[in-house]
Formats: C-alpha cells, sequence, structure tokens
C-alpha cells in the first residue's frame, strides 16, 4: 500500500491512477480516492507507454519498453519498479481478481492470446486468442476483444468464465475496446466525432443497442474514457489545444473525472502529459 506523501493521513485505497510527467520530466504516478489524491514519484530506466492497470491495493502495472522494442508490463509498489522478466512480452495489462495481471502477447507465430501472470507463483497462464483483456466485476466474468483473425466469426467482445473449460462467449458484437465497458457490464462509453465536425464526444450505449445518450457535447477533444470500479464514475483525457485548435503537444492533456449520470465534470489533473489513465479494482 502506497503511503501518504509527507502526510499523516491513512494510506489511500485508490479508485483511480494515472501517470503523468512534469515540467521536470519527472514521471508522477497519482492515485486518486475520492477527493483525495496522492503522488508518488516513479524513478526508472524503462520507458513507459499508455496502458495502465490498477489494484485497489496500490499495486500499478503499465505497459513499457524494456529492450530495444521488447513490450511488457511492469509492476509499480509504491516507488519501486519490478518487471515481468519470467513473463512472455505483451501490452495492455488488466488486473484479475486474486493478484493476477493478465495482457496480450504473442505467441510468436502472429497470433495474439491472453496471457495471465500470477504474480505470487511467478507463473503464466495460457487463455483464449484475443487481445485487450479486461475484468467484468458485475459479471464476475474475464473480458477480451476478439474476431478475425482470433479464430472467432465476429469482431465484437467475448466473456469466459477463468475457471472454467466453457469457450468464450459473444457479449457484444460492438467493437469497443474492453476498457470502455462498464463494471456491471450493460454499457459502452465510446467516442464519436461526425463528418461536419471532428470535434469527439463521449457517447454511451447499452450492449443491447438500446439506452443510446451523449454524455459530453462540448469544444474539448475527449479520449481514453476509463470507468471507476463501482461504475458511478468515468474518467476522460482532454488533450491541451492552442489557439488553433490543435494539439499544442501530443503528450498534454488534462485528467477530468465525470458523472455520467449528472454530466458533471471536474479537472484533476491540469499539469504534465499524462500518458495513461486506470481504474483500480
Amino acid at each position: 500500500m502506497l503511503a501518504g506523501c509527507g502526510s499523516s493521513d491513512p494510506p489511500i485505497e485508490p479508485e483511480f491512477a494515472f501517470i503523468e510527467q512534469d515540467a521536470d520530466g519527472r514521471l508522477l504516478l497519482t492515485l486518486v480516492e475520492g477527493e483525495r489524491e496522492e503522488r508518488t514519484q516513479i524513478e526508472s530506466r524503462y520507458r513507459p507507454l499508455g496502458a495502465l492497470g490498477c489494484t485497489g491495493e496500490g499495486l500499478v502495472a503499465l505497459d513499457a519498453v524494456i529492450s530495444n522494442r521488447l513490450t511488457s508490463p511492469l509492476v509499480l509498489d509504491g516507488d519501486e519498479v519490478e518487471p515481468l522478466d519470467w513473463a512472455p512480452a505483451g501490452v495492455g495489462p488488466a488486473w484479475f481478481p486474486e493478484g493476477r495481471l493478465a495482457y496480450h502477447a504473442d505467441d510468436g507465430a502472429g497470433n495474439l492470446y491472453i496471457a495471465i501472470a500470477h504474480l505470487a507463483e511467478e507463473s503464466v497462464e495460457r487463455g483464449p486468442r484475443g487481445r485487450l483483456p479486461a475484468w467484468v466485476p458485475g459479471l464476475g466474468l474475464a473480458a477480451f476483444q476478439g474476431g478475425p483473425p482470433d479464430g472467432y466469426d465476429r469482431i465484437g467482445v467475448y466473456t469466459y468464465e477463468l475457471s472454467g473449460d466453457a469457450p468464450p462467449e459473444l457479449l457484444s458484437s460492438l467493437p469497443f475496446p474492453t476498457d470502455q465497458l462498464s463494471p456491471d457490464g450493460t454499457t459502452f462509453v465510446y467516442l464519436s466525432a461526425s463528418q461536419e465536425n471532428a470535434q469527439r464526444d463521449l457517447l454511451a450505449i447499452g450492449i443491447d443497442g438500446g439506452d443510446h445518450r451523449t454524455l459530453t457535447a462540448t469544444p474539448e477533444q475527449e479520449e481514453m474514457p476509463r470507468w471507476t470500479a463501482d461504475g458511478d464514475v468515468i474518467f476522460v483525457r482532454q488533450p491541451l489545444l492552442d489557439q488553433r485548435e490543435t494539439l499544442a503537444d501530443a503528450r498534454d492533456a488534462l485528467v477530468v473525472r465525470l458523472d455520467p449520470a449528472s454530466g458533471d465534470e471536474r479537472v484533476i489533473a491540469t499539469a504534465g502529459s499524462v500518458l495513461a489513465l486506470a481504474p483500480c479494482h
């Protein structure tokens, strides 16, 4: 559990995490619990990428380049960095129950599959073919994005039971990344832009095609929507635009806390380059 930075407050049990880069180029891990925020500097020789996974115990995993072009998840425990050098390389980390870290890997023949690393045992379980794994707490199932050429007839989000032998089942044919699926497994949030207007807004739709609604309709460009574990809050990334409404810096962005029920927004990170966002389960 991460301790408070220079504070006598008890360690927080985070609902959300993001990584940013300050003006001096330092990487900072920020954990959020309600109105509380806690930042820890990350000192690592590894170059982090965009995907991030988080647990409620304060452990965070992120994609990073560990040697040349080899990409693999790293685990952060406070300011300690632990590479998964005993597991196959891969990307897209997501936390599963009982300390398991899922991501997708390549079998060497161009086929992507779900790898599930058991951190305590330093062992790896091979899951079905697919990519972008996620855990859906409301359903108690693992989910991933599959379709051709993964061996499935339709592109969509599939679910399966970790302890069962049943084949994966199609949850929705909507080809959205699984990390945009609500925790109860009923709603996707996704980004849309019309031909007349390149502005990206955040939309929501039920997995049955119903309950289609607009969550944001602002001049800002939203991206990377992420749900909290209870489904009450969505965090989104808003790239900063210059006066010509183009990206001032491809990495600079805000982190915005959005209530999907009321549409209320609150900026929680204004400085630096937000590299990744993740709900904590």
